[in-house]
C-alpha cells in the first residue's frame, strides 16, 4: 500500500447554501481541495440517514442515503425545481446546522421534485430509475416500506404498529402497499437522486485519484428497517422488544459504561444466511465508497452485552462474537485492500492477530497515546506501518480544543515529541509517522477549537451539528497540506 493522508469531513458539514452541505456543488468544490492539498483519502461517516439526535450511527436504514444530502441546485438544473423554489432557506448560526430547520424547510420541496420526475420524466430516465430499482431490491422496498409506515403512524417505534405491519404478514404489506403507491415511489425516487449525486461525486473524486473511505457500524438502530424486516436475525421478544443490547464496558472516558439501545445479534441465524445481511451492506458501503471502516471491529472477537433490564452497562458482559467467519465473508464481499478496522476502545485480547491474519489495517489516535489514561499503541514510538494513524476522530476533540486541555506534563511530552504545542507540529509528526495511511479532522487542520466539535460519546444531544465555515475551502491550509504531504512522501496519486 502506498502511503496516503486522508481528512475526515461529513458531507453534512461542507459549508452549503441551503443551512447544511450537500452532495451538490459544495463537496464538488472539496474534492478540488482534496486534490490541491494533494490528500488522497476522502473519509466521511456514514451516508445513511440520521437517526435520534440527528446521528448517521442510528439510521433508520443503514443501506439507504440521507436525502436530506441531495443538491437542490442539480434538481434546477434537470428540470425537477424552480430557482424560485429555494428562497427562504434557512442559514447556519455560529457554524452550526439546525437539522429540524434544513427538515422542514427542504423536504417538501425534495418531495416536490419527487413527484415531478415521476409523473414527467423522459423514458430515458424512467429506463434508468427502474434499472436502478431493480439492480437495488428488496432493500429498497423494505426501506420505503419503513420510511413511509413510520411517517403514517407518527414516528412511533415499529414495535408499536398495528399488528399485521409490525409482524410483516405479506396480506397486511399488501394492503399498505396498495393504499400508498405514490407515497412508497416518492421514496425510492429520492433514494435514486441521492444514489445518482453521489455517484457524481466518486466519479469525480476518483479522477483525481482520491479514494472515498466509508463507514459501516457493527450493531443498527433498534428502530430501523434493518430489523423490521430481518428480526430472526437479532435477539428480540416476540413483539420485537429487546432482549438485551449492545454498548461499551466501563473505562476511562464513562465510568459507569454506554448503552446503546441496539439489539444485539443473533450470531447463529447470521453464520445459518452466510452472512447475506452483512454481505449486503458492506457491498453497498463499498459501492458508495471504495475503502469501508468496520466500526467497532473489537465486537468481531468479543461485544459487552447488557441483559434486559440492566440500568446501565456496568451489569453486561463479554460474550464471543462472530470471529474469522464474518471477516472471511467480508472478504469476499470486498475487493482487496477494502477493509479497516475500528479497533479503538476497550483493547481485545487477539485483535491485532485476527487483523493480522487477515490483512485489515487497524486505527490509532495521537490524542490516546498522551496523557494520564494513555495507551502506549498509541503513541507514535510504537505506531506500525499497518494502521491508520490519525491526530483525532469525529468522537474526539478537535486538536486545538484538547491542546489546550491538556495536563502540564502531557503537555510538556506533547512539546519534547513534536518541537511545540501547536496543531500543525502534531499533524507533521502523525504524518511522519511509519503507519501508511494517516488522517485528521478538516478541524484539525483549519484550527477549529471546542465549538467545532462533531460529538461527544454518551451524550444524546448538541451532536453531529459541525458545520465548516463559508472561507474554508480556500486558503493557506491547501498549500501547507500539499507541502506537508509532499515532504512526508504521502502526496502520490494512487
Amino acid at each position: 500500500m502506498q502511503r496516503t493522508s486522508a481528512l475526515i469531513a461529513h458531507p453534512t458539514s461542507l459549508p452549503g447554501p441551503h443551512g447544511m452541505g450537500d452532495f451538490g456543488p459544495v463537496a464538488h468544490a472539496f474534492i478540488d481541495a482534496l486534490g490541491r492539498a494533494k490528500v488522497r483519502t476522502w473519509q466521511v461517516l456514514p451516508l445513511c440517514p440520521p437517526g435520534r439526535g440527528w446521528s448517521p450511527y442510528a439510521s433508520p436504514s443503514s443501506l439507504g442515503l440521507n436525502t436530506l444530502l441531495i443538491s437542490l441546485e442539480d434538481l434546477v438544473s434537470r428540470g425537477l425545481l424552480d430557482p424560485s423554489d429555494m428562497k427562504g432557506a434557512p442559514r447556519l448560526t455560529n457554524d452550526r446546522i439546525d437539522f429540524d430547520a434544513v427538515h422542514t424547510w427542504k423536504m417538501p420541496l425534495l418531495r416536490h421534485a419527487a413527484e415531478h420526475f415521476i409523473r414527467e420524466a423522459s423514458e430515458p430516465d424512467l429506463a434508468m430509475y427502474r434499472e436502478f430499482c431493480a439492480r437495488q431490491g428488496a432493500w429498497l422496498v423494505d426501506h420505503a416500506d419503513f420510511i413511509l409506515a413510520s411517517r403514517i403512524h407518527g414516528h412511533s417505534a415499529w414495535m408499536r404498529w398495528p399488528s399485521g405491519l409490525r409482524d410483516r404478514v405479506p396480506e397486511s404489506l399488501r394492503d399498505f402497499r396498495s393504499q400508498n403507491p405514490l407515497e412508497r415511489e416518492i421514496e425510492k425516487v429520492l433514494q435514486y437522486l441521492a444514489h445518482d449525486q453521489w455517484n457524481t461525486i466518486r466519479e469525480l473524486a476518483g479522477a483525481q485519484g482520491i479514494t472515498i473511505l466509508g463507514d459501516v457500524g457493527y450493531y443498527v438502530a433498534h428502530e430501523s428497517a434493518d430489523v423490521w424486516a430481518h428480526r430472526n436475525l437479532f435477539e428480540l421478544g416476540p413483539e420485537g422488544e429487546l432482549r438485551g443490547q449492545g454498548g461499551a464496558p466501563p473505562d476511562a472516558y464513562a465510568v459507569r459504561g454506554q448503552c446503546w439501545e441496539t439489539p444485539l445479534h443473533r450470531w447463529e441465524a447470521h453464520r445459518d444466511d452466510r452472512f447475506a445481511w452483512w454481505r449486503r451492506r458492506f457491498r453497498m458501503a463499498s459501492l458508495q465508497g471504495g475503502r469501508v471502516r468496520l466500526d467497532h471491529f473489537n465486537g468481531v472477537l468479543r461485544y459487552w452485552a447488557i441483559p434486559e433490564g440492566a440500568t446501565d452497562a456496568t451489569e453486561g458482559a463479554w460474550r464471543p462474537g462472530p470471529g474469522a467467519p464474518l471477516l472471511k465473508a467480508l472478504q469476499e464481499t470486498l475487493p482487496a485492500g477494502a477493509l479497516i478496522a475500528e479497533d479503538l476502545g476497550t483493547e481485545t485480547p487477539g485483535g491485532d492477530e485476527l487483523r493480522a491474519e487477515w490483512d485489515i489495517p487497524g486505527m490509532r489516535v495521537l490524542q490516546f497515546g498522551l496523557g494520564p489514561d494513555s495507551a502506549p499503541i498509541h503513541h507514535p514510538h510504537h505506531v506500525a506501518r499497518d494502521v491508520g494513524y490519525y491526530t483525532s476522530t469525529h468522537d474526539s476533540p478537535p486538536l486545538e480544543q484538547w491542546i489546550r486541555e491538556l495536563s502540564d506534563p502531557a503537555r510538556e511530552e506533547l512539546i519534547h515529541l513534536t518541537g511545540s504545542a501547536n496543531a500543525w507540529n502534531v499533524l507533521e509528526c502523525v504524518w511522519r509517522s511509519p503507519a501508511d495511511l494517516v488522517g485528521a479532522q478538516i478541524q484539525d487542520v483549519l484550527g477549529l477549537g471546542k465549538s467545532h466539535r462533531m460529538n461527544v460519546p454518551g451524550t444524546a444531544t448538541g451532536n453531529w451539528a459541525f458545520a465548516l465555515p463559508r472561507d474554508a475551502l480556500s486558503g493557506p491550509w491547501i498549500s501547507r497540506l500539499a507541502d506537508l504531504n509532499d515532504a512526508a512522501g504521502r502526496s502520490a496519486s494512487r
